[in-house]
């Protein structure tokens, strides 16, 4: 390949040349890659401090204060949400919930879905 490309090449300078532009080209590659594979600044994982497994005391209260809150709004809701939330998380498809409560089109369940999950942000007390 080398000689096929530069083949006209006679001088030993212009060797050095393509040489010092080639090693200039490969070193950019390099960074390039590493800048992107996520290598370059990356720590060793010995130094880095993890999290426990088990949340602090806030962080538990805070997490049963946001389930109180949900049940509560989810209580509030209508019929068609509950049991669309709960079959939602038995795992069933949208399909699956349209034949489950006798929706003409998997497109109505989507709706209800959409407008459950609006209701359930007000009751919650955010913005639909």
């Amino acid at each position: 390949m080398l000689i096929k490309k530069y083949g006209d090449v006679r001088q030993i300078e212009d060797l050095l040349a393509i040489g010092m532009k080639t090693m200039k080209f490969k070193i950019l590659g390099h960074r390039r890659k590493a800048k992107h594979s996520g290598i370059d600044g990356a720590q060793p994982v010995d130094d880095l401090q993890l999290r426990s497994e088990q949340p602090d005391a806030a962080e538990q209260l805070e997490r049963r204060e946001l389930a109180d809150r949900l049940a509560a709004a989810v209580n509030k809701l209508g019929d068609r949400c509950r049991q669309l939330y709960r079959h939602k998380l038995a795992g069933k498809t949208y399909e699956e919930i349209r034949e489950l409560m006798g929706a003409k089109t998997t497109g109505a369940v989507y709706t209800w879905d959409f407008r459950c999950l609006q209701q359930l942000k007000i009751q919650i007390g955010g913005r639909p």
